[in-house]
C-alpha cells in the first residue's frame, strides 16, 4: 500500500459495529421479559414504580425486567436493560435506615410522591391469596393515582412537597413496633402516623381491626394518603388539631370514596368501638337526614379538631368537602393555606366564597338536595379494579 494511500485510509471515518437486531424468538429486541415479575411491575415501571428493591435485587434482571436473548447477541433494548440494571445496583448500595434497623433487606418502592415499604409475605381476599408483590405494585399504583387527583383539585405542584411521604406495612407485629418505637415514638399495634414534616405511615396488617385483608389494608393507605400529603403541602403543618379538623377529615373520606366506592376508615382518638356509619355509603343518608334536620350544624363542626369529630359528623366532612370540590375547587389550596395559618373557617369562607357560615350551610344544603339520590343504588361490588379479582 503506497503512503498515500495509508493516508487516506486514516482519513476515513472508523467503521461503527453493525447495529445488533435481534431475532425471530424477542421480537427483534435482543431481550425477553423476565418471568419472575407480575406484569403489573412491567406497566408501572420507570412512570409509577421509579425503584423496586424486590426487582433489584432479581438474580436474573438485576431490577431491569428484563434478561438477555438466549438465541441471538442482542437487540435495540439490550443497551437500555444494561443501563437500568446499573442504576438500580447503585441504588441498592444506599445505606437505608429501615434495613438497617432491622437488620435485613425490605421490599421497598419508591414512587414520584411515596416511599413504600410492603414488608408482606401475602394477605387475604376472600379465600384467595394475594402475594405481597403484587400487592405493593396495586399500592404504589393507587397511591399515586389519589396523589395526581388531589394535586389537580388543590393546584399543588411536585415543588409544594417538602418531602416524600413514607408508608410501611409490616406482616410481623415485632417489625411494626420497632419502627413504632424508633420513628414514631409510640407503642400502638394498629396504624400510626406523623403528619407535617416528613410524613411517615406505618401498620401491621394482621391487626385484628384489619386481619391482614387486602382490601382493607387497601383502602386505609388511600384514606391515609390525603391526610399526609396535604400536612406537607405549600409548608409543613397538621391542622387537623387546630380546630380544622374537618377539612382534614374531609378530604381523606372523599378520596377513599372516589376509589372504592365507600369510606370506612376513620382518624380519631383512642376508642373501644370501630366506627362505620352507614357502612360508609354516605349520599342518601346524609340527603334524609339534612331534609329532617333543620338545626345548623356547620358552626359547631367546623371548630372541631380530626380526633373530637363523631363517625357522622365525619360524613358530613366529607360530604361538604365534596361541594367545594365540585363547586368551588379554586378555594381548596387557599383554604388549606389558611388553616395552616390558624385562620378560622368563617374567614375562609367570607374570603373565598363571599359568604358567612350560615350562608355556606345553605348553599351546601341546597347542593346535597340536588346532588344527593334519596335511595342508594344497588351495588354488587366496590373498589378499584385489581388483579386478585
Amino acid at each position: 500500500m503506497t503512503a498515500a494511500a495509508l493516508a487516506l485510509l486514516l482519513l476515513l471515518p472508523a467503521q461503527e459495529p453493525p447495529a445488533l437486531e435481534g431475532c425471530k424468538r424477542c421480537d427483534h429486541r435482543g431481550v425477553r421479559d423476565c418471568e419472575r415479575h407480575p406484569d403489573l411491575l412491567r406497566e408501572l415501571d420507570g412512570t409509577v414504580i421509579l425503584r423496586d428493591s424486590l426487582a433489584a435485587r432479581c438474580p436474573d434482571c438485576g431490577g431491569s425486567l428484563l434478561v438477555d436473548c438466549p438465541k441471538c447477541d442482542g437487540g435495540p433494548e439490550s443497551a437500555r436493560r444494561e443501563a437500568r440494571r446499573a442504576e438500580l445496583q447503585a441504588w441498592l448500595r444506599i445505606p437505608h435506615r429501615v434495613e438497617q434497623i432491622l437488620g435485613r433487606p425490605l421490599h421497598r418502592i419508591e414512587t414520584p410522591r411515596f416511599r413504600l415499604i410492603v414488608d408482606v409475605e401475602s394477605l387475604r381476599a376472600g379465600r384467595r391469596k394475594v402475594e405481597g408483590p403484587l400487592f405493593a405494585c396495586v399500592l404504589a399504583r393507587d397511591l399515586e393515582a389519589t396523589a395526581q387527583r388531589l394535586d389537580a383539585d388543590f393546584g399543588f405542584a411536585p415543588e409544594d412537597y417538602r418531602s416524600p411521604m413514607r408508608m410501611y406495612f409490616w406482616g410481623r407485629r415485632e417489625d411494626h413496633a420497632l419502627v413504632m418505637e424508633k420513628f414514631l415514638f409510640s407503642s400502638k399495634t394498629g396504624d400510626f402516623k406523623f403528619l407535617g414534616k416528613d410524613p411517615l405511615f406505618s401498620v401491621w396488617t394482621a391487626d385484628p381491626t384489619f386481619g391482614n385483608e387486602a382490601g382493607a389494608i387497601h383502602s386505609l393507605a388511600v384514606h391515609n394518603a390525603p391526610h399526609m400529603l396535604i400536612s406537607n403541602a405549600v409548608f409543613e403543618q397538621w391542622f387537623g388539631d387546630m380546630g380544622a379538623g374537618w377539612l382534614d377529615a374531609g378530604p381523606a373520606h372523599y378520596y377513599e370514596e372516589l376509589l372504592f366506592g365507600r369510606s370506612v376508615n376513620y382518624c380519631v382518638d383512642e376508642t373501644y368501638e370501630i366506627p362505620n356509619w352507614k357502612d360508609g355509603i354516605w349520599r342518601a343518608a346524609l340527603r334524609r337526614r339534612l331534609e329532617r334536620e333543620d338545626a345548623a350544624l356547620l358552626p359547631a363542626l367546623l371548630r372541631k379538631q380530626t380526633g373530637e369529630l363523631r363517625d357522622d359528623e365525619h360524613a358530613l366532612c366529607w360530604s361538604l368537602f365534596d361541594w367545594l370540590a365540585h363547586e368551588h375547587p379554586e378555594v381548596l389550596r387557599p383554604f388549606v393555606e389558611g388553616a395552616k395559618r390558624r385562620k378560622p373557617a368563617r374567614e375562609l369562607f367570607r374570603e373565598g366564597l363571599g359568604l358567612d357560615v350560615a350562608g355556606a350551610e345553605e348553599a351546601w344544603r341546597a347542593w346535597v338536595a340536588e346532588s344527593y339520590p334519596r335511595k342508594e343504588p344497588r351495588r354488587r361490588s366496590f373498589g378499584p379494579p385489581v388483579p386478585w379479582d
